[in-house]
C-alpha cells in the first residue's frame, strides 16, 4: 500500500516563519524550510570637505606666525598672498548647497593672510625709516661750531664847531678834511681782525672794560677751533699779549686795546 504524501498542515506546525526587515519570502514547498536572506544596510554618504579653505587657513597662519620674526619674515611675503588665494577659493566653495564646509576657516584664512602682510609692511617701513636715520647727517655730527663773534660798528668821527670872533656871527665847519680830522693812533684798536706784524705790532695791549669785551689771538683764519691760539672775555679791566709768533688778532665787543 503506496501513501500518498500530504501537504503539511500549519495548524499542527507551531514554528512560525521569521518576518522582519530583512527576511524575504521564498516559494514554500512540501516539506522545506523557508530560508534566511540578509541584506547590508546600505553606507552614508560622504561628507562635503573644503580644501582649498583648510589649507588656506594653514598658509596664512604661518605667515602671520613668521611675519613677527625678524629676517623670517620675508617668507611672508609668499606664504601670505598664497594664503589668501586659497582661502578665497574656499569661501567661494563654501556654499550653503555644501552646507557651507569650511567657511570659518576660509574667513580666517583671508584676514591672517592679510594680517602678516601688514605686519610685514610696517617692519620693511621701519627698516627703512632707520636706515634713512642712520645717513641723514644731524647737527650734533658736524663739529665744533665756533663761537659767537661780535662785531662793534666803527665809531663815527663828528668835527668840533667852530665860531669865528666876526661880528658875521658863528659858523659851524663840517668839511671834516684831513687837517681837522685828528690821525687815528697807531696803538689803540677797537672791534676788527688785525695782522701782526703789519696792522698791528707785539706787545703788552690793555682795555678799561666795556659792557662786551673779547680777544682772539689766531694762526689763520679759516674759523676753525685748531687756529685759535689763545682767546678770553675780559670782565671789566683787562691785559693781553700780542706775540711776534701770532699771525692774527680779533677783537670784538665795545672795548678800546690800548699799547703799554
Amino acid at each position: 500500500m503506496t501513501a500518498t504524501p500530504q501537504a503539511p498542515d500549519a495548524s499542527n506546525n507551531p514554528v512560525q516563519p521569521p518576518t522582519g526587515p530583512h527576511y524575504i519570502p521564498q516559494q514554500q514547498g512540501a516539506g522545506n524550510v523557508p530560508p534566511w536572506n540578509p541584506q547590508m544596510p546600505q553606507g552614508l554618504p560622504p561628507r562635503p570637505t573644503n580644501n582649498a579653505a583648510t589649507t588656506g587657513f594653514v598658509l596664512a597662519l604661518i605667515a602671520a606666525v613668521v611675519a613677527c620674526i625678524p629676517l623670517l619674515g620675508t617668507l611672508s611675503w609668499i606664504l601670505a598672498p598664497i594664503g589668501i588665494v586659497f582661502a578665497a577659493v574656499g569661501l567661494y566653495r563654501a556654499t550653503p548647497s555644501r552646507g557651507g564646509v569650511g567657511r570659518t576657516m576660509a574667513i580666517w584664512g583671508v584676514v591672517l593672510g592679510v594680517l602678516a602682510l601688514i605686519i610685514c609692511s610696517v617692519y620693511v617701513t621701519a627698516i627703512a625709516k632707520s636706515a634713512r636715520s642712520a645717513s641723514s647727517p644731524t647737527s650734533s655730527s658736524s663739529g665744533y661750531s665756533a663761537p659767537y663773534t661780535y662785531t662793534a660798528p666803527a665809531p663815527a668821527y663828528t668835527p668840533p664847531s667852530y665860531s669865528s670872533g666876526s661880528s658875521s656871527g658863528s659858523y659851524s665847519s663840517s668839511s671834516g678834511d684831513s687837517a681837522s680830522t685828528p690821525a687815528p693812533d697807531p696803538n689803540t684798536f677797537t672791534a676788527g681782525t688785525y695782522e701782526v706784524g703789519t696792522e698791528i705790532q707785539p706787545g703788552t695791549y690793555k682795555t678799561t672794560g666795556s659792557s662786551y669785551c673779547y680777544y682772539e689771538r689766531d694762526k689763520n683764519l679759516d674759523g676753525e677751533i685748531g687756529s685759535i691760539i689763545d682767546n678770553d672775555i675780559v670782565q671789566g679791566q683787562g691785559v693781553m699779549q700780542v706775540k711776534s709768533s701770532d699771525k692774527y688778532i680779533k677783537f670784538s665787543g665795545t672795548c678800546t686795546w690800548t699799547k703799554k
